[in-house]
């Protein structure tokens, strides 16, 4: 007794469905006319007839941190830093994080001696 591979009475119907659906997709267009902008803009430049000044100096959003209040929230920042991870060291020095990086390596190089058989 032989099997048919396809195993179904349409075997084409779930590629012809898919292909369907992919086609359906692809006609289909987006229209960018519902954003909304302010009025009397256009979404484009708008030639004013004349050129900007760069001589006025730009004004600032708001007012910046002085020096106290930067150190009072880098304070407020360690604090809950401490309070999240209170077992956590310190900033690891250079020397200590290049010996800590050669025990790695180290241990890589007997790992792929081991590997390869030497």
């Amino acid at each position: 007794m032989t099997y048919r591979k396809s195993g179904g009475i349409f075997p084409g119907i779930g590629v012809a469905a898919a292909a369907l659906a992919l086609f359906a997709t692809a006609c289909s267009t987006t229209t960018v006319d519902d954003v909304a902008m302010a009025e009397g803009r256009s979404g484009g430049p708008t030639d004013t007839g004349t050129f900007p000044n760069l001589n006025i100096p730009p004004q600032a959003a708001t007012a910046q941190f002085t020096e106290d209040e930067k150190q009072a929230k880098l304070a407020q920042l360690h604090a809950v830093q401490q309070r999240q991870n209170p077992g956590a060291t310190a900033v690891e020095s250079p020397e200590a994080k290049r010996k800590r990086l050669q025990l790695l390596q180290d241990e890589q190089d007997e790992t792929l001696k081991v590997i390869e058989g030497q």
